[in-house]
């Protein structure tokens, strides 16, 4: 079977697509199912509605919400993944995250540092570290493309766990 090159640029498109679509988080995942039962208990409660006009429009928008959750349900979720598949990711997380981690500006310095004022000893404030902003703008711009795999990834390998996917937790503290 041969396939044209608008074809094949067609096909390369779909599965880059569908790669590239982000997963739904916990809360995401939570969100739409309650959003489908309510549209489920409406449609089972509201059935001999006295209107048929108005019984129909509420059915079909019932009707609709349910597809449309289960269309994103189906396409956003996290796939069942084999123990061998589990395996590769997390060797690829791991070797992501110390990627990640070059070049990535501690807490304290994004924090600013902490010392006490000379005038009162017990009073802290915070001096801000020059160029840390723009050093952490580069580092972000520098490692976009990893820390969407590696969300992606995690999101796979801990589904069901929010914060999971946070940068923040690969941070240095000092």
């Amino acid at each position: 079977m041969t396939v044209s090159v608008n074809q094949a640029e067609n096909m390369k498109v779909k599965r880059s697509a569908s790669r590239d679509r982000n997963l739904l988080n916990p809360m995401q995942l939570r969100d739409l199912q309650l959003r489908r039962s309510g549209a489920e208990k409406w449609l089972k409660t509201h059935r001999n509605s006295e209107f048929r006009a108005v019984r129909e429009a509420d059915e079909s928008q019932a009707r609709k919400i349910i597809r449309r959750c289960d269309e994103l349900l189906k396409q956003r979720s996290a796939p069942a993944i084999d123990e061998l598949t589990k395996d590769k990711m997390a060797r690829r997380i791991k070797y992501l995250e110390t990627k990640i981690r070059e070049g990535m500006p501690s807490r304290d310095e994004m924090m600013g540092k902490r010392h006490s004022n000379p005038d009162n000893p017990n009073s802290k404030y915070q001096e801000a570290i020059p160029n840390v902003v723009d050093r952490h703008i580069k580092w972000s711009l520098a490692n976009a493309v990893r820390i969407k795999e590696w969300k992606r990834l995690k999101r796979v390998i801990e589904p069901d766990s929010p914060e999971s996917t946070n940068v923040e937790n690969l941070r240095k503290p000092h």
